[in-house]
């Protein structure tokens, strides 16, 4: 799984974490710019993260090696092309926008999936094996901080189709939250569950004074794939 979790991290990080607004605003107008820019910050993220394992052959078909820096660009054009069928937006597509964006976000993992080299484990160094871990945290990590901020964003407006992005100070409480959570589950005992479920219970304690105004969905959900995300890491990194 070594350069599945590598190509996953690329994905989130050109998708979430380096996707400037002015990129994002061109992109939802469709303009064939905003698509390049996405698409070169796609490629740069896989090259990054991925490194060496590119000259690696990827997929064999008969006498034909495909190594990953054969597979970079067809990637890079089938992410852009989920981009423009991707449908998910604020109170359109009839309110499935949820339903939409975890669609093409399963459809660029599921590609990864096919296409990423095995690599033995008796091949990896141990410097490689640590680097797996950090992949894996990494990727945990943005995926509580951005992608379940986004994820949140579409559930709330599918359910209550009403207002809009929440504000910074929401954002940072939400983040703060969910990545402290999710550190504290990765904690090797039976501390870090203690420690996880105290967090979660401060938090709500917080919430009932109403030093933070956090909705309970939004409270809940967050929590929840903070969970996912530490056991899910756990469960490549163990």
């Amino acid at each position: 799984m070594t350069v599945f979790l590598r190509l996953v991290l690329a994905h989130f990080l050109a998708e979430f974490v380096f996707l400037r607004d002015f990129v994002s605003s061109m992109k939802s107008q469709k303009k064939v710019l905003g698509y390049a820019l996405h698409g070169i910050v796609y490629m740069l993220c896989i090259i990054l993260t991925c490194g060496g394992y590119l000259n690696l052959p990827w997929i064999v078909i008969g006498n034909c090696v495909f190594n990953g820096w054969h597979l970079l660009l067809p990637v890079t054009v089938v992410h852009l092309l989920a981009d423009i069928l991707n449908r998910a937006d604020v109170c359109r597509g009839g309110n499935y926008n949820t339903v939409y964006f975890l669609l093409w976000q399963m459809i660029d993992i599921l590609i990864f999936f096919l296409i990423f080299p095995v690599i033995p484990a008796q091949e990896l160094s141990q410097y490689g094996l640590y680097a797996d871990k950090f992949f894996a945290i990494a990727a945990g990590a943005i995926f509580v901080a951005y992608f379940t901020m986004l994820l949140l964003f579409y559930i709330e407006k599918d359910l209550q189709c009403a207002g809009g992005l929440p504000s910074s100070d929401e954002n940072f409480a939400g983040i703060l939250f969910r990545t402290s959570l999710f550190f504290l589950l990765l904690i090797p005992s039976y501390w870090g569950y203690v420690l996880g479920f105290l967090w979660i219970g401060l938090v709500l304690f917080t919430k009932t004074l109403k030093v933070i105004d956090v909705s309970y969905l939004r409270f809940t959900a967050g929590a929840v794939c903070s969970v996912f995300a530490a056991f899910t890491v756990k469960f490549f990194i163990l």
